[in-house]
């Protein structure tokens, strides 16, 4: 677990701006090697294995179609672009070249655009709007064609009495093993789906309430990590019950007073991170209280970040967004965390 804190390199990304086009997501590639800032109707890809980048490595822009959603594939060889039109994009990085395929969606329903694009795979994709989730596949030719092919839908879950269709948009959709999906609905259900792609064929799995915004699963303990506006908390719930496990309340570093949540992520099975205002804080889960806070130099509010991982193991690096300003800051050997300005 790491001991030390240090930033390593800034990103300033100069086109974004919370009024203008403002940095919808972050995500880093599982080898730690890609970043891809989106914002606007553009996607960056810097590439964070040269000495301090000057310029993304690519840049993939669409003339009128704002990004909604997009993700890295396990590998960190393609990246899948969702837009607010329902057209989906796939990036395959090579060293020489950078192929993009692009689709649109066989869902009638594209309110909001992609909700949520995710690889199960690094051939298998699934893609989700507000209304509806399908899987596809990479189909490569004989001839060098390549597309990629659906597979199926999934199906909507079965409505409780009392419960409106319109409460089953769904939210968000993440991983949870393999050929399992959670998806989270609306109205605070979540509901887990087990797939199999050979024939293709769908289960219903679990149904729990998660009330809030999921931002992280830890597969090894079974929990979600949410972040609960209404009542100002960062919460885990048991992914197999349902039942709040603990919840965290973020306060000012030097005032205690309460803080805005935004985002946490899992940093191991015991450790959980996450922001505040010009500060990230950690949290021990066995003893449910606060561990540390890491200070940094900009003092928005920490919307959005993001951790790699590489062979199923931690990587140890985070990147943290702040309306237009990337700061990049890579761990070290241990959990104790020196505050830095």
């Amino acid at each position: 677990m790491p001991t030390e804190w240090r930033e390593t390199d800034r990103i300033t990304v100069v086109d974004a701006s919370s009024q203008n086009s403002p940095i919808i997501n972050i995500s880093l590639s599982n080898n730690a090697q890609f970043l891809a800032i989106g914002y606007g109707k553009q996607v960056d890809i810097w590439d964070l294995r040269t000495a301090m980048p000057t310029s993304p490595r690519s840049i993939y822009e669409s003339s009128v179609n704002p990004i909604t959603a997009f993700a890295w594939s396990p590998n960190g060889t393609r990246l899948a672009l969702g837009y607010q039109s329902g057209i989906v994009y796939v990036i395959s990085l090579y060293k020489k070249s950078a192929p993009l395929e692009g689709f649109p969606t066989g869902i009638s329903d594209i309110r909001g655009g992609i909700v949520a694009a995710l690889f199960l795979g690094e051939d298998v994709l699934a893609i989700a709007t507000c209304d509806t989730a399908e899987i596809r596949f990479l189909d490569q030719g004989s001839a060098g064609e390549r597309s990629w092919k659906p597979i199926g839908s999934l199906p909507k879950p079965p409505i409780i009495q009392g419960e409106h269709p319109q409460g089953f948009q769904i939210k968000s959709m993440h991983t949870v093993a393999q050929g399992r999906l959670l998806i989270h609905y609306g109205d605070g259900v979540a509901v887990t789906w087990n797939i199999c792609l050979n024939p293709f064929t769908v289960r219903l799995g679990k149904r729990i309430e998660l009330l809030g915004t999921i931002n992280d699963i830890c597969l090894e303990n079974e929990l979600v990590l949410l972040t609960d506006q209404l009542s100002g908390t960062y919460t885990l719930v048991h992914l197999g019950t349902g039942k709040i496990h603990c919840q965290f309340y973020p306060r000012d570093f030097h005032t205690q007073e309460s803080q805005p949540v935004s985002m946490a992520k899992f940093i191991s099975s015991e450790v959980i991170i996450s922001g505040g205002v010009g500060q990230l804080v950690l949290w021990s889960i066995e003893n449910r209280s606060r561990l540390q806070n890491l200070i940094y130099r900009n003092q928005g509010k920490a919307c959005t970040f993001h951790k790699a991982t590489s062979n199923g193991k931690r990587k140890d690096q985070l990147v943290v967004e702040s309306l237009s300003l990337i700061e990049k800051v890579t761990t070290r050997d241990g959990l104790h965390l020196p505050t830095t300005s």
